[in-house]
């Protein structure tokens, strides 16, 4: 991801709509699945956030248990550094410095796709988790949907539900969960990426230099982000009870099965 960025979401995740509003329900769904599983964890979970960036998850995943972030850039560590002083650690997600079978709950928002090979990510996400440990998965979805705001977050790729799923099982996951996000305004996005690309194609076009611009550099009225929070975070209640059938993000609960021994 280029430099900038992280200064960029540094600034915005702590207000901006569309951090705001998949923090709380990553959250929520995560929470949700802890309590199903009734009494079978630890007093204390250990929780690692992979891909942790400028470190805004590290503060509301702390309320699980003991968090370490990891992120392979040390400018994003800087940056977590910044807000607190967290347990942190550098390293790139296919080679995590992490005993295997230590972690109780590992996430990895939007990150896999910043990942060439991201089946060796989810292969060591696996070898990291405990027997019966959970993992939560966050990418961008539909190819479709592909723009200059994935060339500047220097994204691999955008997954279709079925990669997405038969990948995360591939690394010996049992899916638990996986639903679309971010639903309620995938029609206005769709509207807004493709007429940004099209613009885009067309300033090529007449022979004008374009530099890839994150979305979230686009300005926008300031009454604009308080609605399209309400909007969005009014899928956590949707969610609690039902899976999104299509939407900008997919979102997948996975665990780590037990041993045959450990089952006995």
């Amino acid at each position: 991801m280029d430099k900038s960025m992280y200064q960029e979401w540094f600034d915005l995740e702590n207000y901006h709509w569309w951090f705001v509003g998949r923090r709380k329900i990553f959250l929520t769904l995560i929470e949700a699945a802890l309590a199903t599983d009734g009494g079978q964890w630890p007093r204390t979970l250990h929780v690692a956030d992979i891909g942790c960036g400028t470190g805004v998850n590290l503060d509301a995943l702390s309320g699980l248990g003991v968090v370490i972030g990891v992120d392979v850039s040390q400018t994003a560590l800087e940056f977590c550094r910044a807000r607190k002083p967290y347990r942190l650690c550098q390293a790139p997600f296919a080679r995590l410095p992490l005993r295997s079978g230590s972690i109780d709950l590992l996430t990895a928002f939007d990150v896999l796709e910043h990942g060439e090979d991201d089946a060796a990510m989810l292969r060591e996400a696996f070898r990291v988790c405990a027997e019966g440990g959970l993992a939560a998965f966050s990418v961008p979805a539909y190819r479709f949907m592909w723009g200059d705001h994935d060339v500047a977050a220097h994204h691999y790729r955008r997954y279709s539900l079925r990669e997405f799923v038969s990948k995360i099982q591939a690394a010996g996951f049992e899916v638990r969960r996986v639903t679309y996000l971010n639903t309620f305004l995938f029609p206005v996005s769709v509207i807004f990426r493709h007429g940004k690309n099209l613009l885009t194609r067309l300033q090529r076009t007449l022979g004008k230099e374009v530099v890839p611009r994150s979305d979230f550099r686009s300005t926008a009225p300031s009454w604009l982000n308080p609605l399209l929070l309400r909007i969005f975070a009014a899928e956590e209640r949707l969610l609690r009870g039902f899976d999104l059938p299509f939407g900008l993000s997919l979102f997948c609960l996975a665990r780590k099965p037990e041993s045959p021994e450990r089952r006995e």
